[in-house]
C-alpha cells in the first residue's frame, strides 16, 4: 500500500502534500497507468487522516487528469499525456534594406 510520509508541521495540507506525492510518484513512474488506487478510506486508514483528506488529494489528481474514477471500481492511474515538441516554423526570409514592399510599386507617387 501507498505510503506517503505527511507532515502536519509544514505549514501545508495535508490533502496538498498527498496530492503533491501522488503527482510526483506518477510522473516518475512509480504508479503505472492502469494501477488500482487504494479506496479513500482504506488509504485515510493507512494513513491515519480523515477520509476528507484523501478526497481533495484524489479529487485534484481527477481535475488535473492524473487519475480516473470508475464507478464501484475504484481510483486508477490515467496514462500520462507527453507532450509533442512544439512545431517547426519556417524560417523567417530577411527583408533587405533596398527591396520595395508590393504595396509601395503600387502606390502612385505622390506630386
Amino acid at each position: 500500500m501507498l505510503t506517503p510520509v505527511l507532515d502536519p508541521s509544514l505549514g501545508r495540507p495535508l490533502y496538498e502534500q498527498l496530492y503533491l506525492q501522488l503527482r510526483r510518484d506518477i510522473e516518475s513512474g512509480s504508479l503505472i497507468a492502469g494501477e488500482k488506487l487504494p479506496s479513500k478510506r482504506a488509504l485515510s486508514a493507512h494513513l491515519k487522516v480523515s477520509v476528507v483528506t484523501v478526497e481533495g488529494a484524489y479529487g485534484q489528481l481527477l481535475a488535473e487528469g492524473y487519475i480516473r474514477s470508475e464507478p464501484k471500481r475504484g481510483f486508477f492511474v490515467s496514462p500520462l499525456e507527453i507532450a509533442s515538441p512544439p512545431a517547426q516554423q519556417a524560417p523567417s526570409v530577411p527583408v533587405s534594406e533596398g527591396s520595395i514592399s508590393s504595396s509601395a510599386a503600387t502606390s502612385s507617387p505622390a506630386p
